[in-house]
């Protein structure tokens, strides 16, 4: 099995490329938890319902036109694209999905930072009702 270094992540929120503010990213494809568990059962069983899908961003805050304050403000309670790619300069493809997402900001802190270090806020993109899509063929 191939291990993969994080080096040169490619992401997209409506459209404008932030990979050059952003610190750490998180896609997650989860599910809600459902206990099927029956009184035959000897131990607890769990399964997945519908999905949780989520984009979390630990980013550097630049309050510039068009950059990270202007985008997520804006995506805040607002239905909002979001495209995740792990190598930028690789076309698309199995080995290299675009991971897309349609979700909204809940809760968002402009400032976040302390003396003398970089603001790096965290921003979670919530579920709006789509699933995220893994894309594996070129454009």
């Amino acid at each position: 099995m191939a291990v993969v270094t994080f080096t040169s992540a490619s992401v997209l929120v409506a459209g404008t490329d932030i990979s050059d503010h952003v610190k750490e990213v998180t896609v997650d494809d989860g599910r809600e938890e459902n206990d099927d568990t029956t009184v035959n059962m000897t131990a607890k069983s769990m399964t997945g319902g519908l999905p949780t899908p989520s984009v979390t961003l630990k980013m550097r805050q630049d309050y510039a036109a068009s950059k990270t304050h202007a985008l997520i403000r804006a995506a805040v309670n607002v239905s909002t694209a979001v495209v995740v790619r792990p190598v930028a300069a690789t076309i698309r493809s199995a080995t290299n999905p675009d991971f897309q997402f349609t979700g909204k900001v809940l809760q968002y802190s402009p400032i976040a930072g302390q003396a003398g270090q970089f603001q790096e806020p965290t921003v979670k993109f919530e579920p709006t009702g789509t699933p995220l899509s893994e894309l594996t063929t070129a454009t």
